[in-house]
């Protein structure tokens, strides 16, 4: 499957209101294949719970400070393409408070419009040090109604509400010896534990790979290189 192909076809699987689920550690290209798989979202945002990471500048879009003006919301009105990353840059201890607040309006306003696709990168920060863990799980469980999504990142599947995993329809994962993470992926996309280590273990003969799937038997499981993904 050339990137072509892959782009055509992600653009068709991924339905609005089916949210997206990235696992891996740190450093592993979570935020590189993103950029690819957000392509075909016309309204996104990535929100930024750590107050100024510059792995989301890969994203190449403008940041904003919640709520954004008035322009953004005209582009949406008017079916213009609206992509920007929330929150504000952090310089010091007493500004995270000011970014949970941005972040948690963000969340409420989004919900409330629909059509929207969120980023949300290392969401275990949004929702256990930000303490909007509660909002976040309504948020996933309420979105798919308004045809809102949802792509977050994490590094274990035990870091996050349970409904992050629960409410997911798309998985991407990188390759791990971490036999809790794999369990656990298992069982939050209906897979045997045997069937989730070899596909994952399959991934170390591929440098900087990446395995997508998803929770239906039926769709392909597409293992790919992280450069042809970004």
């Amino acid at each position: 499957m050339t990137a072509a192909q892959f782009r055509a076809w992600w653009a068709e699987h991924w339905q609005p209101g089916e949210h997206v689920a990235m696992v891996g550690p740190t450093g592993e290209g979570k935020t590189t294949a993103a950029v690819e798989l957000l392509r075909p979202r016309r309204y996104a945002l990535a929100l930024d719970p750590k107050g100024g990471d510059n792995t989301l500048n890969r994203l190449g879009w403008g940041r904003v400070e919640w709520p954004p003006p008035r322009r953004f919301w005209s582009d949406v009105e008017e079916g213009r393409p609206a992509r920007r990353i929330v929150g504000k840059v952090c310089q010091t201890t007493d500004d995270y408070p000011v970014l949970a607040g941005q972040l948690r309006r963000c969340l409420d306003d989004v919900f409330a419009a629909g059509r929207f696709t969120l980023y949300v990168d290392e969401l275990e920060v949004l929702a256990r040090f930000m303490k909007l863990s509660t909002r976040l799980e309504l948020f996933l469980i309420a979105a798919r109604n308004k045809g809102t999504s949802v792509m977050s990142s994490y590094q274990r599947p035990s870091w996050v509400p349970t409904s992050a995993a629960n409410q997911t329809t798309w998985f991407g994962t990188f390759y791990t010896r971490d036999m809790d993470v794999l369990t656990r992926l298992g069982e939050m996309a209906g897979r045997p534990r045997r069937q989730m280590q070899g596909m994952v273990r399959g991934l170390g003969a591929l440098e900087h790979s990446m395995l997508l799937f998803s929770r239906r038997p039926r769709d392909p499981v597409i293992a790919t290189r992280m450069p042809y993904v970004g």
